[in-house]
C-alpha cells in the first residue's frame, strides 16, 4: 500500500506541475530569496551567494523538462525513504516477543530476581 501511494503521490505532483506551473516556480523564487536573506545576515561573501543563485536557477529550469528517468528516480528515492521510516516505525511499535525467546523457561531471563521467576 506504501509503494502505491508514493507512486500514485509522485506521478500527482508531476501532474500538478504540469497544470499549475507557476506553483513550483513561485517556491523556488521564495526559497531563492530566503537563501539570499540568510547567506547574507551569516555574513558569506557575495561569490557564495552568487554561486548559490545559480545553482538554484538550474534547478529551477530543470522543473520544466520532463523526463521519465527523472520521475522513476524520484520514484525509487522516496520508496527506500518511506521505506525505511517504515521500518524504523514497525521496529518502534513492535508489541509481540520475539520467537525465539522461551519465557517459560527457569533460566529464560537470568537476571531476574528468583521470585520473579517463580510467579
Amino acid at each position: 500500500m506504501l509503494a502505491i501511494s508514493v507512486t500514485l503521490s509522485t506521478i500527482g505532483s508531476k501532474i500538478v506541475s504540469r497544470v499549475m506551473p507557476t506553483l513550483e516556480e513561485r517556491a523556488i523564487d521564495n526559497m531563492m530569496n530566503l537563501s539570499i536573506e540568510s547567506l547574507e545576515s551569516m555574513g558569506f561573501p557575495d561569490e557564495q551567494i552568487d554561486a548559490t543563485v545559480e545553482q538554484l536557477e538550474v534547478q529551477k529550469e530543470g522543473l520544466y523538462t520532463f523526463s521519465l528517468a527523472n520521475l522513476i528516480q524520484a520514484l525509487a528515492i522516496s520508496l527506500i525513504m518511506y521505506f525505511i521510516l517504515a521500518l524504523i516505525l514497525a521496529a518502534i511499535f513492535k508489541k509481540e516477543q520475539p520467537i525465539f525467546v522461551d519465557s517459560t523457561a527457569e533460566n529464560a531471563h537470568p537476571w531476574r530476581d528468583s521470585q520473579d521467576a517463580n510467579n
